[in-house]
């Protein structure tokens, strides 16, 4: 018992020393994690510094921006970071700067194989916008590294360096067989043709490399094209297989109430109405919908929450392609009743603020 007293002494004295580590409405400070260990497998063609693209969510109230810093056998100075948001709606770039300072030198040049890995994640004052092209600019005394949001400006980014020194080593490789070629001109003519050789297969290399990147990139355009003609015809496909259940739902609904039809024909359209009605065949839509309408209601179903599922089962049913006639069928409802939800229903999806809401009223 004394034990447990002593404890809840304990705690009671930490807890103001923990509290006032915390402030700024709990918006931790900037998190610093380094591990160091020697190459056991030495390459000098690896970079020296390499900064790498973590982490980027809200968090606490902030905007966290966190990156992989690698350093090897080389030192450096991070001084602070910039935050720049693109807002397209606004067509303006927006400036954050760190919510506390920032300062930490890291690495030991000294020692070529010794590898420093350091995870560093900013707090930025908190900003609900995001966007493929929001950039980290992280300040150090080796000049301003830039990390992109977006994969497509990653992967530029990387690639350009090494674009630029095989353009300079290109460049430099050019000038010097000109030079050699106007010396070995006025010296030998063995070393012409030397030249001529070693600058003849250059080019058929360079030929060949550019005759491959156009054969890919061809190959790339159309298999998108292919793709996009796919989907055209699994949506057209989609709304086609529903003509024969609509021309017999229509017949149902039209003569429902004579003596016309006989019990096996509204017997087998029932069977087939039944079938349409079960929450089986209703997920298989919604999935069929997924797959190839641009995943049309898992977005639907997070830009709209609000919606019920009554209203999803009608959207579902309006966007297979059903009709009028054979949706209150499948609904239970009346003519009337239809048109009146589906206006409510196109009016509330118009006043939502959804991303996507015009192109949800289109496909009604």
């Amino acid at each position: 018992m004394q034990n447990v007293k002593g404890l809840i002494f304990i705690y009671l004295l930490v807890l103001p020393v923990i509290c006032m580590g915390n402030t700024n409405n709990h918006i931790p400070l900037d998190t610093v994690e380094i591990t160091t260990f020697r190459d056991t497998v030495y390459d000098s063609n690896l970079p020296a510094i390499e900064f790498k693209l973590k982490t980027y969510y809200n968090f606490y109230g902030s905007t966290t921006a966190g990156y992989n810093l690698i350093l090897r056998g080389a030192e450096i100075d991070l001084n602070g970071a910039i935050l720049y948001k693109e807002d397209p709606e606004l067509g303006q770039r927006v400036q954050l700067h760190l919510i506390n300072p920032f300062h930490l030198h890291v690495g030991d040049s000294t020692d070529n194989r010794r590898i420093d890995c350091v995870l560093v994640k900013h707090k930025f004052p908190f900003n609900d916008r995001f966007h493929e092209d929001d950039s980290l600019v992280v300040l150090t005394d080796k000049g301003n590294f830039t990390l992109y949001l977006s994969e497509e400006k990653r992967s530029a980014a990387k690639y350009a360096p090494k674009i630029e020194t095989l353009s300079k080593e290109l460049t430099d490789t050019e000038q010097k067989l000109s030079n050699s070629l106007l010396i070995i001109a006025a010296i030998i003519v063995i070393c012409i043709i030397g030249g001529l050789i070693g600058f003849i297969y250059y080019r058929r290399e360079q030929r060949i490399k550019s005759e491959e990147m156009n054969k890919l990139l061809a190959l790339l355009s159309e298999n998108e094209m292919s793709n996009r003609q796919l989907k055209a015809k699994m949506s057209d496909l989609m709304r086609n297989n529903f003509n024969t259940i609509n021309r017999l739902c229509y017949e149902y609904f039209e003569k429902s109430d004579t003596n016309f039809l006989k019990r096996s024909i509204y017997a087998k359209v029932e069977q087939e109405i039944d079938k349409l009605k079960s929450q089986e065949q209703l997920a298989d839509l919604e999935k069929f919908l997924d797959e190839y309408c641009d995943g049309l209601i898992t977005r639907l179903t997070s830009q709209l929450p609000q919606l019920s599922e009554a209203d999803k089962q009608l959207l579902v049913y309006l966007y297979s392609g059903l009709s009028a006639r054979t949706i209150c069928i499948l609904m239970d409802i009346q003519l009337k009743t239809f048109y009146m939800r589906r206006l409510r229903l196109k009016n509330k999806i118009a006043e939502s603020d959804a991303p996507d809401k015009e192109w949800f009223i289109a496909n009604m």
